[in-house]
């Protein structure tokens, strides 16, 4: 079938039905239930970016943003997912970059910038090698493919070293959790910790979490 047109996700599709006919156009025989396509691959996010509202290693309540463009179209009912690595994770006892018994403010906060909607439906499933940030209904109108979308979610504590960090997962899905596309990122701080001029004395200890490979 060289017109048929592959599903936007990676969700199976509604059932199709099939029916054969002779010659004469007689009903030969007939399937309605159990025929389902479903996509085996997914679209790309293209160029996704995400930034700290601090350049300075280790601080707390900073605010992230993630920039994106997708490849495919975004619907009203889509979701976004990110995965988010361990603050250290090779350490034996992994920190989330998300914390909330290190940082002010005691809840999880995130908010649409660029056609996304400003008060976002945002849930944090915690895990062992990476936490999930799920966002419901983050579009309230359909978007063509290349549309910049921004979205910014806190509070988050920066990594310890000026080293990329990788490991960020940005998905866009549909409604039924189907993958419409993927993309990787990296985040980066660039300014390090200093010590004060007038320190007369350095003491230094170290502990697991600071371990980070």
């Amino acid at each position: 079938m060289p017109d048929f047109v592959t599903p936007r996700s990676t969700t199976p599709s509604r059932t199709f039905q099939f029916q054969s006919f002779d010659a004469d156009g007689k009903l030969l025989d007939f399937q309605h239930d159990g025929i389902q396509a479903q996509a085996a691959d997914f679209g790309v996010i293209k160029e996704p970016l995400i930034n700290s509202s601090n350049e300075t290693v280790h601080t707390k309540n900073n605010v992230i943003q993630v920039t994106f463009q997708t490849l495919s179209d975004l619907k009203v009912g889509d979701q976004f997912q990110l995965q988010i690595p361990k603050l250290n994770p090779y350490s034996r006892f992994p920190n989330p970059y998300i914390n909330y018994r290190d940082v002010d403010v005691g809840r999880l906060e995130c908010s649409g910038v660029k056609n996304v909607v400003k008060f976002l439906d945002c849930e944090l499933i915690r895990g062992v090698e990476y936490d999930i940030l799920s966002i419901k209904n983050p579009v309230d109108k359909d978007y063509d493919a290349l549309e910049t979308l921004v979205f910014k979610f806190g509070p988050v504590t920066n990594p310890i070293t000026t080293s990329p960090r990788q490991g960020f997962l940005l998905r866009t899905m549909d409604k039924e959790g189907g993958t419409i596309a993927e993309g990787f990122m990296a985040l980066q701080i660039s300014q390090q910790t200093t010590i004060p001029d007038d320190s007369d004395q350095v003491s230094l200890q170290v502990s697991d979490d600071l371990i980070l490979e």
